[in-house]
């Protein structure tokens, strides 16, 4: 190789170039030629290319690769789809549009299937739709279908509602699909520079060393320089200036489509609605049942704190599928209500879901599924388009209409009452009474709950007497109501895995048997604990205590812990904990006048009767009859691990005296400074002994500390009518939780707490803050949600250092013009409010990462918020409107 042609060649390989190296290879068309196979072959290619003789080379680089692939998982959406094309989409700045002709025969045959005929000019606008990604087309596409299949001129409303549900179904998913491939893109071509450069230093490496042999090796050179280097060098210097500047009108033509997109997933929607609000109660079976499948699908179907449904692994109780299908069926009972309970973590929700899908499939009633952590009300409302008065009967006459329509009952699944707030369910109970006494004809209910919170709660047992005559009972589980002193009947009570189950699911979750302990397999009969080892892929032996303890009892990661799982928090947790010093040792066992004899633990239960219930649904704690006494004693699998905790305990007795001489106290285990045990001696008076935590959430009912000082404070749900001024004593304080009480309002002296970083003041009872609030200058996060604010003080504005602020579920009809002050704020979330404007200095809020302003009373944005709402997406930031 002459030494011209090499300074070419280096300087080709310094070129900045944002292009796939399949692309280059497409666009060079290199021929069909054995030696330039073998050339390659021999340059140790093989990384970037898959070589055969037959068809000379095939790119293995291919940004759009993935996206052919996962529409070939759809199926129908992978019709005349080939690799050229997506290349030309990727780089050469055509857009969307090069795909459209070849999709639409597609869209075209899936409309036949449904039974519709599509005319020409149907089609056509269809590609017109597709190909310019507008979304005012849909509705001229809806109406062209409807005119397609009408007989005698007149327009079918079936037909029509049939259109709107068929253009959904075609076109929702190609969109996401789009969508997922253009970001991919966008992303892939952001590293293609380093791809090269990286493939490029590969190859002057290898020159480099051939360099050094001699007659062979410049052989080598000139095979590379006669069949790859020169036509390389010829293509590139012609097309490289051509290549960057397509590739940037790639990149616009992305920004373009995502913006598109994102008004038709929109518009989209909007079709779906359209045919909830209007003629749901008109769709025939059909419609009906695709209706509820889409809804299933756009709601997460996952309990508040649990893993979203997946039927793959989803292990199915045969009985409970029995009993539910006599219920639907209403073989021997006539009871509307069908009541699942079970501990936590035992599968209510996952079986909820799958028995409304097989209901579904079945066609023997129409399910709608309602997690009701979400809430009931927003849930139905999206479902049957109604809201505001008489919502109970709006909707009993809706399923009323259904019914009379379709011959089959509307199925409503309220799941996971225990996740929604307890001082929040009186009107769920009267819509629930309501619709069950008004219209069971029509409806059927399920409900699925904790059996804790359904047998301990004093205002659930008012509940219970409304609905008891309503519940279908099942004879097999009057023991269950026996033990647990439920009320009610019982139609089914999930108590984990049997032998068979645990065995089925083992082979799902791809577990090794054989690494199982026989103790921990013995545990897994408990649905949530085999899912905490497939997630944690360890199989910890309950009789090592090193291994065993931080899966059964970890304060720094509480949630993947089996006491958080059987629901032992907070002061729950600290009666078991004093439990079971009662014990002395995890082997002995305790008769109930044992209990009554002991006055401190006596006080105890009779002071927490709810969670002494809870902890002996648990399990830890084992309740046996013996003759005329109860006796109890802890599950033998827990004794090493509550042996070792006892003998903690014992430790940090002998250790109180150095901390006394040390100037500090020893609260119930915890060494602290005396000041803020002052502070807790004091609320625990009013409140009960407040355990130690390592983490404040939203629901803490504990402290935490740093250096002998508290900095979190969590009072969760506990009845507080005015703020605690011994709260200011805590000078380290940077957490405060005072959720789920009933203040009515905050003391300007609130601007003690100057080291404040996150003050939680949701679900009260709270019209307006004090003006002080604004000199909490650390504040970082203030939560206000669920209370009764119409309007927030321009004082609010101050707080420069706020980054998340929440005002979901409050009555605001307007936002203070200071809010545009709060420049670090990443997260807003003004759901659930009668907001129908924004200020206009809401556009200096450019640090947003989320912005929820959904279930307000927006019609329409002017232009220069619509272009702040883009620049923020395009930005990264997640709208939720």
């Amino acid at each position: 190789m002459s030494r011209s042609k090499k300074r070419n060649f280096l300087k080709l390989y310094k070129k900045q170039v944002s292009v796939s190296l399949g692309t280059i290879f497409e666009k060079m068309s290199l021929s069909n030629n054995e030696e330039l196979v073998n050339s390659i072959s021999s340059w140790k290619l093989t990384p970037y290319f898959n070589i055969k003789h037959d068809s000379c080379i095939k790119i293995k680089i291919t940004p759009a690769e993935k996206f052919f692939n996962g529409l070939k998982k759809t199926g129908k959406w992978a019709l005349g789809m080939s690799l050229p094309v997506a290349i030309s989409l990727a780089t050469t700045g055509t857009g969307i549009g090069a795909i459209a002709i070849p999709l639409v025969s597609g869209i075209v045959k899936n409309f036949n299937k449904r039974g519709l005929n599509v005319s020409k000019a149907t089609e056509e606008k269809v590609s017109v739709a597709f190909s310019s990604l507008s979304d005012v087309y849909l509705d001229d596409i809806v109406e062209n279908l409807t005119d397609d299949n009408s007989k005698d001129g007149s327009k079918s409303e079936n037909i029509q509602n049939k259109a709107k549900l068929s253009v959904n179904e075609e076109l929702y998913p190609l969109i996401l699909e789009v969508k997922a491939v253009l970001n991919q893109l966008d992303t892939q071509q952001e590293n293609m520079p380093e791809i090269l450069d990286f493939w490029m230093e590969e190859q002057r490496v290898q020159l480099s060393t051939m360099a050094q042999s001699q007659e062979e090796e410049l052989k080598i050179l000139d095979n590379i320089e006669n069949q790859l280097l020169i036509p390389l060098f010829d293509k590139f210097d012609k097309e490289m200036d051509q290549l960057h500047s397509e590739i940037a009108q790639t990149t616009e033509n992305i920004s373009i489509a995502n913006r598109s997109l994102n008004r038709m997933e929109d518009k989209i929607d909007k079709i779906f609605q359209d045919v909830i609000d209007k003629s749901l109660t008109n769709l025939p079976l059909p419609e009906l049942l695709q209706t509820s499948r889409i809804q299933f699908q756009k709601i997460k179907l996952a309990g508040k704190y649990g893993y979203p449904y997946n039927p793959d692994l989803f292990i199915r109780t045969p009985n409970l599928d029995k009993s539910f299908r006599n219920f639907i069926q209403q073989k021997g009972v006539t009871n509307p209500v069908y009541l699942v309970l079970a501990n936590i973590g035992m599968g209510k929700t996952w079986n909820a879901v799958h028995l409304g899908n097989t209901i579904r499939t079945e066609e023997s009633a129409i399910p709608f599924y309602i997690p009701m952590h979400l809430g009931y009300e927003s849930c139905l409302t999206d479902v049957f388009g109604v809201k505001g008065t008489g919502f109970a009967n709006k909707i009993g006459e809706k399923c009323v209409e259904i019914k009379r329509n379709v011959n089959k009952k509307v199925l409503l699944i309220f799941d996971g009452l225990d996740e929604y707030p307890i001082e929040n369910r009186q009107p769920f109970i009267n819509f629930l009474n309501q619709l069950i006494q008004g219209y069971k004809d029509s409806v059927l209910i399920m409900i699925t709950d904790r059996i804790t919170d359904w047998c301990i709660n004093d205002f659930m047992l008012r509940f219970h007497r409304n609905v008891k005559k309503f519940i279908s009972p099942n004879p097999k589980f009057n023991d269950i109501v026996e033990r647990f002193t439920t009320i009610t009947p019982v139609s089914y009570y999930l108590s984990g895995f049997n032998d068979f189950q645990l065995n089925d699911a083992v082979i799902k979750y791809n577990l090794d048997k054989n690494r199982f302990p026989s103790k921990l397999f013995e545990l897994c009969h408990t649905p949530y604990l085999l899912r905490l080892i497939y997630e944690r892929q360890e199989y910890p032996n309950p009789e090592n205590v090193d291994e065993f303890m931080p899966l059964f009892y970890n304060p720094k990661e509480r949630l993947n812990t089996i006491l958080y799982r059987m629901d032992i928090v907070g002061s729950t947790e600290n009666v078991f904990f004093q439990i079971i010093q009662f014990f002395e040792n995890a082997k002995n066992t305790k008769t109930e006048q044992d209990f009554i004899n002991n006055q401190q633990i006596n006080h105890l239960i009779q002071s927490n009767k709810s969670e002494w219930k809870r902890i002996r649904c648990s399990g830890i704690i084992c309740e046996e009859i013996k003759g005329f006494t109860k006796e109890y004693n802890i599950y033998s699998i827990f004794h090493p691990v509550l042996n070792r905790y006892l003998e903690d305990i014992g430790k940090l007795k002998k250790d109180s005296a150095t901390l006394a001489k040390n100037k500090h106290l020893n609260y119930h285990g915890t060494p602290l400074n005396r000041q803020d045990y002052d502070v807790l001696m004091i609320l625990e008076k009013k409140l009960g002994e407040i355990p130690l935590v390592s983490d404040i959430s939203w629901n803490s009912f504990g402290f935490k500390t740093e250096n002998d000082r508290i900095v979190g404070l969590g009072l969760h749900n506990k009845g507080l009518i005015s703020f605690p001024d011994i709260i200011y004593n805590l000078n380290s304080l940077k957490e405060l939780v005072l959720d789920n009480n009933k203040l009515t309002s905050i003391p300007e002296t609130i601007e003690k707490l100057n080291n404040l970083k996150s003050l939680n003041l949701g679900h009260n009872l709270l019209k307006n803050l004090p003006k002080s609030i604004s000199n909490l200058s650390s504040l970082e996060e203030l939560i206000l949600w669920s209370n009764k604010f119409e309007y927030l003080s321009e004082s609010i504005g101050n707080l420069k250092s706020l980054q998340k602020l929440f005002l979901f579920d409050n009555q605001l009809t307007t936002l203070p013009d200071s809010i545009g002050n709060l420049k670090l704020l990443k997260i807003l979330d003004l759901k659930q409010n009668k907001l129908s404007i924004l200020p206009d200095s809401i556009v200096n809020l450019k640090s947003l990462e989320k912005l929820l302003i959904k279930s307000n009373k927006f019609t329409i944005f002017p232009n220069y918020l619509e272009n702040w709402l883009d620049s923020l997406e395009k930005d990264g930031c997640k709208i939720y409107r």
